[in-house]
């Protein structure tokens, strides 16, 4: 791991963040809330290869309880047989990793919790699944409605669209393209009128490369 540390020194609505040279500066512009929110009470659930629940940036964050796989049907959201790829991991940790502790980064909410879910295989939900979002997004968070965020997709090389996803086009889920760090849509980025929102990404092919917070 590329040791560089960043430090978030909060005094009323004033933000100190440091960062040595070996690490970008952050670019989301997230510093301005974190005076009066920082994911504190927060879970989020990471729907995906699997989070390491012993990763220094993740681990204070982790929440094992409210983690699964329901593939595997075990409480180890990693499939069987597999180390984590990393996929999970980045999600999580620029979701909430951990902030001072001498690493390489800090995560916009880094006082929320994280939890690992494994599942998720196929295009669109099934019954079970739809009931889920559906009762979730009524009832979750005692009433406020939990919030549900999908990938437009990776798709683009082959000029595929997000509209034929199921997940994307959910009336309970928001769902998240990418942007590069010049504003230029991503190689990989599906279109279609379901994606909400965008966040900055990478696209290796225009060697354009990660926007680090």
């Amino acid at each position: 791991m590329n040791l560089c540390e960043v430090s978030v020194s909060i005094s009323g609505s004033q933000v100190s963040v440091s960062v040595n040279e070996r690490a970008n500066s952050p670019t989301y512009n997230i510093s301005s809330v974190w005076p009066t929110y920082t994911g504190r009470g927060i879970l989020v659930a990471v729907v995906d290869d699997g989070v390491d629940r012993n990763h220094p940036e993740l681990s204070s964050n982790y929440n094992a309880t409210a983690s699964y796989d329901y593939v595997d049907n075990d409480e180890i959201p990693v499939p069987s047989g597999k180390t984590v790829s990393g996929h999970g991991n980045n999600c999580a940790g620029v979701i909430a990793g951990a902030a001072n502790n001498s690493l390489c980064g800090v995560g916009l909410a880094y006082n929320a919790k994280i939890a690992g879910e494994g599942g998720w295989v196929v295009e669109g939900p099934g019954v079970l699944t739809s009931q889920a979002l559906r009762i979730g997004t009524e009832k979750g968070r005692r009433g406020l409605g939990a919030i549900y965020t999908f990938a437009a997709g990776n798709g683009g090389f082959f000029r595929d669209s997000c509209a034929y996803n199921g997940y994307v086009n959910s009336i309970y889920t928001i769902a998240i393209n990418g942007l590069n760090e010049d504003d230029s849509n991503p190689t990989y980025a599906e279109n279609c009128p379901g994606v909400m929102a965008t966040a900055y990404s990478r696209d290796t092919l225009k060697g354009l490369g990660k926007i680090v917070s």
